[in-house]
């Protein structure tokens, strides 16, 4: 079962990502249909990530990174374009940075580049520049 998908480039570049029923995320290239998952990291490259907890949303930035929201962690997850663990966005509270949410769901990217994020924790709507701002 397919529960989330996102797309980002053209042509020979062009990637769907897709979360399936067991919250494993997967990206093809469309025209090679070579299947990647994102990896745990430096730490542990040969691994791919396990999500397991609630994915509920994917969606890539305008430069092919892969945001994942992980509503169970409270958390979204950046992933480079090559699909390694970068860092987890808006994880904690510090000042002048705001938390991202008891559980993001959905995510998207405006047309300049900021980070839409639906809260189902606060009920509300949340848009956030790069510095997490």
């Amino acid at each position: 079962d397919v529960e989330h998908v996102a797309v980002h480039g053209e042509g020979a570049e062009q990637r769907v990502a897709v979360v399936d029923g067991e919250n494993d995320v997967f990206v093809f290239n469309v025209q090679s249909g070579h299947c990647q998952r994102p990896m745990s990291g430096p730490f542990n490259p040969c691994r791919p990530f396990d999500f397991s907890t609630s994915v509920c949303g994917i969606a890539f930035d305008c430069n092919g990174d892969l945001y994942v929201s992980d509503e169970g962690a409270h958390i979204i997850r950046v992933f480079s374009k090559s699909l390694i663990w970068r860092w987890d966005k808006f994880r904690d509270v510090h000042e002048g940075k705001r938390e991202v949410s008891a559980a993001p769901q959905g995510i998207a990217f405006a047309p300049d580049g900021k980070l839409v994020v639906c809260d189902k924790g606060n009920q509300s709507i949340q848009i956030f520049g790069e510095d997490g701002k």
